[in-house]
């Protein structure tokens, strides 16, 4: 199993082999009532307002999303690629090639 969602489960055979994975299916709708608890939480943890700047709203929208008041991020996984492909030699780049 590679996770849960409260309205989504999805597996390693879903997402290999069959087009029916997670990835296919529509969101479930937002609870606007969940977003004024985990605003609300939000604004009463242990730090000023706002402290936290774009965090405090992706976590607010992170919760509308899972259906719950605390959000959890139990598994992630971040990929980054990078690749010269001749920019620098055109010189249209604002960065030297390092």
């Amino acid at each position: 199993m590679l996770g849960t969602h409260p309205t989504l489960t999805f597996n390693t055979t879903d997402v290999v082999v069959n087009n029916n994975s997670f990835w296919h299916q529509p969101l479930p709708s937002l609870n606007p009532g969940l977003r004024a608890q985990a605003l609300e939480k939000q604004n009463n943890l242990t730090k000023p307002p706002g402290a936290l700047g774009q965090l405090e709203s992706v976590a607010v929208e992170l919760a509308c999303q899972q259906g719950r008041e605390n959000p959890a991020v139990d598994r992630v996984q971040i990929s980054l690629f990078a690749a010269d492909h001749g920019v620098c030699d055109e010189a249209i780049s604002a960065f030297p090639q390092s």
